[in-house]
């Protein structure tokens, strides 16, 4: 769907060159706990804006959750949850996720808020 005028003049500079895109170079998947588990949080904690995306069943909060994605301007983290269990909430996901100081960005997040604050 093209944007419309009044849209395009306020987030294009020039009305026939899109603007540019920024996005995360590097995944990394962190299937378990351990040092990359520890350098992920550290590196997501750091951060003042973090994209947030959930993967899974998601028909209800009582349906698990299999992955969570996290991310930064330059790093996207693949959480394996079923993997990681209870321990990967416990040692730094459900802090990350409580912390007020860290803007979270998603895309209707309805089912992910639900399941996670029934399950998480």
């Amino acid at each position: 769907m093209p944007l419309s005028p009044l849209s395009r003049g306020r987030l294009w500079a020039d009305p026939d060159t899109p603007p540019s895109v920024s996005t995360p170079s590097r995944l990394y998947l962190v299937s378990s706990l351990g040092c990359l588990y520890e350098e992920a949080v550290s590196r997501l904690r750091a951060s003042q804006v973090l994209g947030l995306a959930g993967q899974g069943d998601l028909q209800g909060r009582g349906a698990p959750l299999a992955w969570l994605l996290l991310s930064t301007q330059e790093d996207v983290f693949m959480f394996d949850t079923a993997a990681q269990g209870e321990e990967g909430w416990s040692y730094g996901l459900r802090t990350l996720l409580q912390n007020a100081g860290l803007t979270k960005v998603t895309h209707d997040c309805r089912a992910l808020s639900d399941c996670l604050w029934h399950r998480h």
